[in-house]
């Protein structure tokens, strides 16, 4: 028989973009683990009308769509993931452990978890992420810029409007392409990881 367990997401913060939960939602029981650690991978689809009073204007804009709560891998790399980064997830951890890094695998097939959307510091739990429209990265441009045209996401985890080495198709522009800038871009690729 399984545990039952609830389809609540706790949101320790209130705001998707600012949660740095040290523990699975920020509540630890007198075990010092997480009350709610059926929490992790958990997915929150936000509309439109919701995502108004669910994120920090300081940190970045978010519109409705997927988000996911995984945790931070401890072994970032330098500087700390930016607000637009794509993430990828961590082939060193265990399936189910939803960890997530700023590292592309070129050995393994490169697997990406989400885009970084603040908050979360190395080795915490956050929320990135996964579906809709969203701001990305763009690193240098390798081709013309268009709407409408497919993004891919470069070994960095910056986006690019070209097809690079290993290329990972994870949407279309929303907005112009502009290269070392934050552009909306119709996130539609998302590889779930259970």
């Amino acid at each position: 028989m399984q545990a039952w367990e609830s389809s609540i997401i706790r949101v320790s913060t209130g705001l998707l973009n600012t949660v740095n939960d040290t523990v699975i939602a920020n509540q630890s029981g007198i075990t010092g683990q997480s009350k709610f650690g059926g929490q992790l991978g958990k997915l929150l689809a936000v509309s439109q009308e919701q995502i108004g009073l669910m994120f920090s204007a300081a940190v970045g804009t978010l519109y409705g769509g997927v988000y996911q709560y995984v945790k931070l891998a401890t072994d970032l790399g330098t500087p700390a993931p930016e607000v637009g980064q794509m993430l990828f997830w961590d082939t060193s951890a265990g399936i189910g452990s939803f960890v997530v890094t700023d590292t592309k695998d070129e050995t393994n097939t490169p697997t990406p978890a989400g885009v970084y959307i603040g908050g979360p510091d190395a080795g915490n739990y956050g929320f990135i992420f996964k579906a809709g429209l969203c701001y990305l990265l763009f690193g240098a441009l390798t081709a013309g810029a268009a709407t409408g045209q497919g993004i891919v996401v470069t070994a960095a985890g910056l986006a690019d409007n070209n097809t690079p080495v290993n290329p990972i198709y994870v949407g279309w522009a929303y907005d112009l392409p502009v290269a070392l800038s934050l552009k909306r871009v119709n996130v539609d690729f998302m590889t779930l990881r259970s």
